[in-house]
């Protein structure tokens, strides 16, 4: 296997060979012919003599201070962004690419890492920063973004995929929609969602019909200021979730679809934790929200609120519901 290093401090694409004792400056020049192997990158900031967008082959892992996160008191930190069919972007990842360990600042409003046809690849221990930070569409999409921070102003992620990403352990905080999930099936688990930006502002937002995540065991304590998930249309399965922050309007508002928060008391439950925000469904049909904690036991429906005619099922008796 190929193991190449990088610094941009002691490295030269002209002399250097690749070597540990003889890095190349770029890490464009240390991906350059590689297909397969390893790319250590010194701390540094890369940027001038780079060409973006970065490009990382398949079966190649780009990997700097994952302790970390590519932060620290000297960063190991990518800035700029290139072209990529229509986005602009940092770093490109191919099928089963890795990238570890990086701070990634686009510039701009634009994406610190892109993925097309990336089966297999993975982002971890990764910080993005700037307006956008990944992005992630098509028939074939990244494997899974886990363990990572995006302190980003605009998206932190956004998925629109025909395979299933796992997106797990990740802390966000900043941008208008933290993770924006347009279709597939996702596993979002066990992530945080901090501070939100800008107006309107949401945690997660589930877009378009057919998408169905499976959302388990995330904390929201972003106080968004529409709702921590806003669920337009599709389905999607949601579990173990808490709801934290005073002041946030809502914890989960449904325009449409049909979402699944808890099937049965015991075996299936929601196991979702509202505490006092509200729960609102604003179609027509029914859904079922049984087994969670609300702000009162049983809930109330000036909790729990239907706009629409609609109906929300949060109990097993007959007269577990809103509007009863």
């Amino acid at each position: 296997m190929a193991i190449i290093w990088c610094d941009w401090a002691t490295g030269s694409d002209s002399t250097g060979d690749g070597s540990q004792g003889s890095p190349y400056k770029t890490i464009t020049k240390a991906l350059s012919g590689l297909t397969g192997g390893v790319v250590w990158v010194a701390p540094g900031s890369y940027a001038a003599g780079e060409t973006f967008p970065i490009i990382i082959p398949g079966k190649v892992t780009l990997i700097g201070n994952t302790a970390d996160h590519g932060e620290g008191p000297t960063p190991t930190k990518v800035i700029g962004s290139g072209t990529h069919y229509i986005d602009i972007c940092t770093f490109v990842l191919t099928t089963n690419a890795q990238l570890a360990g990086i701070s990634v600042d686009p510039t701009g409003g634009n994406y610190g890492a892109c993925a097309d046809a990336a089966v297999g690849a993975n982002i971890r221990y990764c910080t993005f920063r700037g307006s956008n930070g990944v992005r992630s569409i098509g028939a074939d999409c990244l494997g899974s973004i886990n363990n990572s921070t995006f302190a980003t102003s605009s998206l932190g992620i956004k998925t629109d995929c025909g395979t299933s990403t796992l997106i797990q352990l990740n802390s966000f905080g900043g941008g208008f929609a933290q993770l924006w999930v347009g279709g597939g099936k996702p596993t979002i688990d066990q992530n945080t969602f901090g501070a939100v930006g800008g107006a309107p502002s949401y945690a997660i937002y589930q877009e378009n019909a057919g998408t169905s995540p499976t959302v388990t065991t995330n904390t929201v304590s972003a106080a968004c200021t529409k709702s921590a998930i806003f669920i337009q249309n599709g389905s999607g399965k949601y579990r173990g979730n808490k709801f934290t922050a005073s002041g946030q309007p809502m914890a989960v508002d449904i325009s449409g679809g049909a979402p699944d928060f808890g099937q049965a008391a015991v075996t299936n439950a929601g196991d979702n934790v509202f505490n006092a925000q509200v729960f609102q469904y604003q179609g027509t049909a029914s859904i079922n929200a049984i087994g969670n904690t609300w702000n009162t036991a049983p809930p109330s429906c000036a909790q729990i609120k239907t706009p629409n005619a609609g109906k929300v099922i949060w109990g097993n008796g007959p007269a577990d519901q809103c509007p009863p």
